[in-house]
């Protein structure tokens, strides 16, 4: 936005006669060098406190999991626990910074456009109001669609997690029961 500002400024018909090339491209670029800055800055945070989430939330959810006593196993299909511990580790490995940092840029954007809207257009501002309200009410109506979705998502995907790990556990006693007469008669086989 201050670049906006400063290009406006200095082409301006009344800045005509005081217009200087260099120092018009000096102040650009210091502006342009100041917002790659704060670019990057802002990635740089969302992305060390992306970490640090993730890093609190695998220690928190690791504990929870080894310190569950064994009713909680017996009655908990390890295919639910493992789809739980896995999404909820990728949402917030994953999703959350980077919506984290979609939402801060959307904020940054929506309150330079309101600041040069009320600028330029002040009557506008009473739009606002009504506005916030359907945002409101839109955000309501999206997070409890969002929460069945994502529920029913979850509900599809615990079926096949739990047949695997089943499967995967059961190959073991599969193994001793139709591998050992195999063994037994492999063992006959070096007898003279």
């Amino acid at each position: 936005m201050a670049s906006d500002y400063w290009l406006a400024y200095e082409t301006s018909v009344e800045r005509a006669e005081f217009f200087n090339p260099s120092l018009f491209i000096s102040v650009y670029a210091i502006i342009t060098v100041v917002s790659v800055l704060l670019i990057v800055l802002r990635s740089y945070s969302v992305t060390i406190f992306g970490l640090k989430t993730a890093q609190i939330f695998f220690t928190q959810i690791l504990n929870s999991i080894l310190h569950a006593p064994m009713a909680f196993y017996d009655t908990t299909p390890s295919g639910r626990i493992l789809s739980r511990a896995s999404t909820d580790q990728t949402n917030v490995d994953i999703f959350i910074p980077l919506f984290i940092n979609f939402v801060v840029a959307m904020y940054i954007t929506v309150i330079s456009i309101f600041i040069v809207t009320c600028q330029n257009s002040w009557p506008t501002a009473f739009l606002l109001i009504p506005l916030v309200w359907l945002n409101i009410w839109y955000r309501g109506y999206f997070l409890s669609t969002s929460r069945e979705l994502t529920r029913l998502d979850s509900i599809t995907k615990a079926p096949v997690i739990v047949h695997f790990s089943e499967s995967i556990s059961g190959v073991m006693t599969f193994q001793c029961v139709v591998g050992f007469p195999l063994r037994i008669a492999w063992k006959l086989n070096f007898l003279p």
